[in-house]
């Protein structure tokens, strides 16, 4: 049974919103265990548990090799493929999980001591949820996105459960245990998706001819490049960190704590991104001419969304940490800093999405390599002189690159996207404008309702400069944009 193709699929703001409900989950559910492991096994258990989820995302990116992003884009062209693409698929990423998990072990044993099987064991649950996500990119890919969504919020809801009920109901046993339990549940997760897309996707499985096994090799190069390449970028730091800085463990705790925060904010880029993935790579595959206006209408909504988040940051950062995860007061600045990055990044990951349904994958190597090497060479020559103030460098310095040469790259592929420079310097003004009144609110109000007031101040008066500030920036970025309408 061959399926027909499929509509258009749900408006950009509701599809946005179904996969921003799972991936707000899924980093709720990382935020929660972090917190936890913090507060009840202290900073050194929290930096093994952050090494862990660090080491196991690059290990994850090792066994996908590009496989979820080219499976939703070639799915997405051609429906009646999708079940050859997952079989194909499924079975590389056998052989490809084991040599990932073996990878992850060495650098446990090699940076862990006594806690490697703690890192070892927590990587792992992220190498096997990367697994997941192959099934979950049928659906994407034909823009079943409740589904895709609802899979997630199940998988990790049943994940945190686990792990959150045996760190506070079992202190006795050791966090191998517990994150062992996890890996567990990550496994039934994984299974459970080929289960959703035989019965709900109707999807028939089947191998792929040698033809599309050779064809599929061919596209596959640029796809594993960047798939390790952009996971390294931000998150081989946590590991320099963990290697490099005395107190290795809690340090790399403290930091990876900070990007995961950030990280939950980013999560709304990377549900727009993902939701216009399908309809870019349809667009530009038949009708190419509609690929510019659709980059334009999202890609201002998402500055106007970014330029909130260092507004509110700035001023409160250095509070929020400590308090979620337990970390060393000294250390919470590095929130406030690396939210100064948020926007471009923002703006980033649709282009990156934009790039890849374009044919243009090569060129999104090509800029994660930029930022890996920038991220590595700062960390390796500044981390002994300056401590974090090396990682925060290398992480804006290696959003700065990616923007920069995603918009460039995007320029030349698509022409003008309709994002004036007017608007923008209008949002960053704005932005900066809003985080000196946090900080000055913050300096005058009593503890401890400061950060609190100092965030309020801070998002307040973002809105109200862009909104009176040149070129109306706000009204801008919002009509027409995809967040604003169908």
């Amino acid at each position: 049974m061959t399926p027909a193709p499929h509509g258009p699929g749900p408006s950009m703001p509701r599809r946005t919103a179904i996969l921003l409900v799972g991936r707000i989950i899924s980093a709720g559910t990382t935020l929660v265990v972090l917190a936890l492991v913090g507060r009840l096994r202290g900073d050194v258990e929290l930096g093994a548990v952050a090494l862990g989820f660090a080491i196991g995302s690059i290990a994850g990116a090792l066994s996908d090799l590009g496989a979820i992003s080219l499976l939703v884009r070639e799915a997405a062209r051609q429906p009646q493929r999708a079940g050859q693409l997952l079989v194909g698929m499924s079975l590389l990423r056998l052989v490809t999980l084991s040599v990932a998990i073996l990878v992850a072990a060495a650098v446990a044993l090699a940076i862990g001591g006594g806690a490697a099987p703690t890192i070892l064991l927590v990587a792992s649950g992220i190498v096997v949820q990367s697994f997941a996500e192959l099934t979950r990119a049928v659906f994407m890919a034909r823009q079943r996105f409740v589904v895709s969504a609802m899979h997630i919020v199940v998988e990790n809801l049943a994940w945190v459960g686990v792990v959150t009920a045996l760190l506070a109901l079992r202190p006795d046993l050791p966090s191998a245990v517990i994150f062992g339990a996890g890996v567990a549940v990550l496994v039934a997760s994984a299974l459970g998706g080929f289960v959703l897309v035989a019965l709900i996707g109707r999807v028939v499985m089947g191998l792929p001819t040698g033809e599309e096994v050779r064809r599929l090799a061919r596209l596959s190069p640029p796809f594993a490049a960047f798939a390790v390449l952009g996971i390294a970028y931000t998150r081989v730091d946590t590991v320099i960190v963990g290697m490099l800085i005395p107190g290795g463990l809690a340090a790399a705790g403290s930091y990876f704590a900070a990007t995961r925060v950030i990280a939950s904010f980013e999560y709304v880029p990377e549900a727009a991104s993902r939701g216009a993935f399908p309809e870019l790579a349809r667009r530009f595959a038949h009708e190419p001419e509609r690929v510019a206006p659709l980059l334009g209408q999202v890609g201002r909504g998402l500055l106007l969304i970014g330029g909130a988040v260092p507004a509110v940051l700035v001023s409160t950062g250095d509070r929020l940490l400590p308090a979620l995860f337990a970390t060393p007061p000294a250390t919470g600045w590095v929130l406030s800093a690396l939210s100064i990055a948020v926007p471009i990044r923002y703006l980033g990951y649709l282009y990156g999405v934009a790039l890849t349904s374009a044919d243009a994958q090569g060129k999104r190597v090509a800029a994660a390599a930029t930022a890996l090497a920038l991220v590595v060479v700062i960390n390796l020559l500044a981390i002994a002189t300056f401590g974090l103030v090396a990682p925060v460098a290398g992480a804006i310095a290696a959003a700065l690159a990616i923007g920069s040469l995603y918009a460039l790259f995007v320029h030349r592929q698509f022409g003008s996207v309709g994002i004036d420079a007017r608007a923008v310097i209008g949002l960053t003004t704005a932005s900066a404008v809003g985080a000196l009144a946090g900080l000055a609110v913050r300096a005058a109000a009593p503890e401890p309702l400061a950060p609190l007031l100092a965030g309020a101040a801070g998002l307040i008066t973002y809105a109200l400069v862009a909104l009176v500030g040149p070129g109306r920036p706000m009204l801008r970025a919002w009509q027409g944009s995809g967040f604003a309408g169908g």
